[in-house]
């Protein structure tokens, strides 16, 4: 005769449970919640075992992601330095551009005192062995070349052209160096002073043009020129098809002069002879007749919060001379 395998089964078990009396009953009860308990217990033990391999996976998988993300960072572009520096840990940024200590061209002179300055040369970057390189690909397009030579990875960001292709640069590089999150907090901000801005009617708004060193003005399809028409004016500039970048003779300003006179300038910068036809005679006595707004350039050249600022600004005379013009 073969053994039982299961006890339960077994005969003399089966005769027991079989007697109606109150002890066999607890006595089954009892067994059977044992087991009940024993099988609760089981079952426990193993989600608790699969769901601590779950998060062990989930954990690994997340310093996976923070170890993948470039540690030895370089820039070789001012515009590259802001956001590089404003998106990632600056601890992970090996080099910057010497212009990103400059008060007169950047915002961000704070985070990049600490920092190792660079020359955008390639015989400056390479010995460093960065695992990311971001770079413009108007600036330094020789030194971009021999870096991919090299083999280092390089990420290359054209112009950019309105306050659209800002939110997307600003995008592209939060992407790059592993902090989306903090991309999309610069971009949030842009966007909430921005919303800010009252945008009046193409009929009423006031005229305005740029006029920097060198008597240079910025036209249509250029980053400046956006910022200026979110700010509530037409820019003289794109009227005149004086295309993106131009040299306004100051004649034109004299005998067409716009509403608002936008003076871009370097704030602290060097005398230089680019800037002395902003101060000009002519010029002087037309800003006795016009409005006259003084807008650094380190506001607008980059994408940034600085867009921002330099629309406020705008924006702020925008209607100071609407509410003139009602009490005329």
């Amino acid at each position: 005769m073969s053994a039982c395998k299961n006890p339960f089964q077994a005969p003399v078990f089966s005769r027991v449970i079989s007697l109606r009396s109150g002890a066999a009953r607890v006595f089954f009860e009892l067994i059977s919640s044992r087991r009940l308990a024993m099988m609760w217990h089981r079952d426990i033990s193993i989600l608790t075992f699969l769901l601590s391999i779950a998060s062990g996976h989930a954990q690994s998988d997340t310093l996976s992601r923070i170890d993948q993300r470039p540690q030895r960072i370089v820039s070789l572009n001012i515009c590259t330095d802001q956001l590089v520096l404003q998106i990632a840990d600056p601890k992970r940024v090996l080099s910057v551009t010497w212009l990103a200590k400059e008060p007169s061209e950047s915002d961000v002179v704070a985070l990049a005192r600490s920092i190792p300055s660079n020359h955008g040369l390639a015989a400056e970057v390479i010995p460093l062995a960065p695992d990311l390189v971001v770079a413009g690909t108007v600036t330094t397009p020789i030194a971009t070349s021999m870096i991919k030579r090299a083999g280092i990875p390089i990420l290359e960001l054209p112009p950019t052209s309105s306050i659209e292709d800002a939110r997307r640069q600003i995008r592209e590089i939060a992407g790059a160096v592993g902090e989306v999150e903090r991309g999309n907090e610069l971009i949030g901000r842009l966007d909430r002073r921005l919303a800010d801005i009252s945008v009046l009617p193409e009929r009423s708004r006031p005229t305005a043009i740029v006029f920097s060193p060198n008597g240079f003005t910025a036209g249509p399809g250029t980053l400046v020129d956006d910022v200026i028409q979110r700010s509530g004016f037409a820019n003289l500039a794109a009227g005149r098809s004086f295309g993106a970048y131009h040299h306004v003779p100051l004649e034109v300003l004299l005998s067409e002069p716009p509403d608002v006179l936008i003076i871009e300038s370097a704030e602290e910068s060097k005398p230089s002879l680019a800037s002395q036809i902003l101060g000009h005679r002519a010029l002087l006595r037309l800003s006795e007749r016009i409005r006259v707004v003084i807008i650094p350039s380190r506001l607008w050249s980059c994408p940034g919060f600085g867009l921002a600022e330099a629309a406020t600004i705008l924006d702020a005379t925008a209607n100071e001379l609407r509410r003139s013009r009602q009490h005329e």
